[in-house]
């Protein structure tokens, strides 16, 4: 951005164009930042609360010019004076944990007689790649993360960066476009203020299906947890609807590798799907992509679950058991009428249409040319 439209931006213009409420606010937010420093750490800030680094770095002899970098109603404001195009300015924002849905804007990225503007936006979670969602403003174009002046800036025109993901470690470099003179000279941008969605709980390394002769084993691995409180594991027969099959306590905080097991002893027939719900001490939730195993065993199994019962509704584990027919018969052979539902979760529920007297009855499940049978007492 030309160095004199950046200085002169009127109060009423400066007020347009600053947010509220934002995590990290460069003029307001304590400590304050001093004017021509090149760092700041702040401690415990925005909701949940992280702690923030903000870096600046040089490549080449430019020199920040003006007082910069300083906070602004805007943001933090770099004026730099460029003796060549090849000189940077790195800005790197750290962040103790990992939040989601980080958003900016750069403001003054233009291009005007003897300079370019054009800043590389970056992003990190731990040791894989985070990339940014940018929407350029009219007086720039786009090329990857990278964007670059294209015309002369009337005021100060804001780009957008969103890291939709999470990220804990976001690089700006700001430099020359490869229209500037050989001196450009002195250009400046603004770093708008930061805002985000708060810290990932879990750093989710690993989660796998296998199949263990009837049951699935379910096994997942973290590298870190940050107050992470438990695990669900969820399963679904179409990845419409899931339904809860157990949990596990989480490790609550720690930087080590965490590994963890469940079996599914009662899985459905064919391929299921399976995924976490991970719940944070805040009661905030996530949930991974969903992974798919089938059983080995084939075998028909029929289970009560809870005998004796109370004669309102009979439950049972059922497993590959499609196109059975199921009945409720007495002693002596008198078939008793129930409706029959199977949920979700694979459970089989009958309910006897009629209370049943205390007493034995046979549940029998009918499926291609095999018949089981269990003995369901009534209290």
């Amino acid at each position: 951005m030309n160095i004199l439209k950046c200085w002169l931006l009127g109060p009423a213009l400066l007020a347009a164009l600053s947010a509220t409420g934002q995590n990290l606010h460069f003029k307001s937010t304590a400590p304050a930042w001093v004017d021509g420093t090149r760092s700041n750490n702040y401690t415990q800030i925005g909701t949940p609360a992280v702690d923030v680094s903000v870096n600046l770095a040089s490549t080449g002899s430019g020199n920040f010019t003006l007082g910069t970098p300083k906070g602004v109603s805007t943001g933090l404001q770099l004026t730099v004076n460029f003796p060549t195009i090849s000189d940077t300015k790195v800005v790197t924002i750290t962040f103790s944990e990992g939040v989601q849905n980080l958003s900016f804007s750069i403001y003054g990225i233009d291009k005007n007689a003897t300079s370019q503007d054009q800043v590389t936006i970056s992003g990190k979670i731990g040791w894989r790649i985070s990339s940014p969602t940018l929407t350029p403003s009219a007086y720039v174009t786009q090329s990857g993360s990278t964007l670059t002046g294209t015309s002369d800036d009337p005021g100060s025109a804001a780009s957008g960066v969103v890291f939709t993901g999470y990220v804990d470690k976001v690089t700006i470099v700001f430099g020359c476009g490869p229209a500037a003179n050989a001196n450009p000279g002195a250009q400046g941008i603004t770093i708008g203020h930061l805002n985000w969605a708060g810290p990932l709980p879990v750093e989710l390394t690993s989660f796998t299906a296998k199949p263990a002769g009837s049951s699935v084993l379910l096994t997942w691995v973290t590298a870190w947890e940050r107050n992470a409180q438990q695990f669900d594991v969820q399963r679904s027969q179409d990845l419409s609807e899931f339904s809860t099959i157990g949990s596990l306590p989480a490790r609550g905080t720690t930087d080590h590798r965490q590994t963890y097991t469940l079996a599914d002893e009662w899985p459905l027939g064919g391929t299921n799907y399976y995924r976490l719900r991970q719940v944070d001490g805040d009661g905030h939730v996530a949930y991974s992509k969903p992974v798919a195993a089938a059983p080995g065993d084939t075998t028909p199994a029929l289970e009560l679950l809870g005998n004796p019962v109370d004669g309102q509704e009979i439950r049972a584990h059922v497993r590959n058991m499609a196109g059975s027919t199921y009945r409720l018969m007495t002693l002596s052979g008198h078939e008793l009428p129930v409706k029959t539902t199977i949920g979700s979760d694979g459970i089989l529920c009958l309910t006897p249409l009629r209370s049943l007297l205390p007493g034995t009855y046979w549940l029998c499940a009918d499926v291609a040319d095999q018949r089981l049978t269990r003995p369901v007492v009534v209290r």
